[in-house]
């Protein structure tokens, strides 16, 4: 598994987790896909 994978998939696990906690606010959710795809492009480089 290379770290490309890994980030996919702990990405995806965030997602899931963001998606089904209805405690966050929608500006949380936006800061969390952010930092997501932040992770993903330093990831690539």
């Amino acid at each position: 598994m290379n770290k490309n994978n890994f980030v996919e998939i702990l990405a995806l696990l965030r997602k899931m987790e963001i998606h089904s906690n209805p405690y966050l606010t929608e500006i949380e959710k936006e800061l969390y896909k952010h930092v997501i795809d932040e992770i993903k492009k330093q990831a690539q480089k």
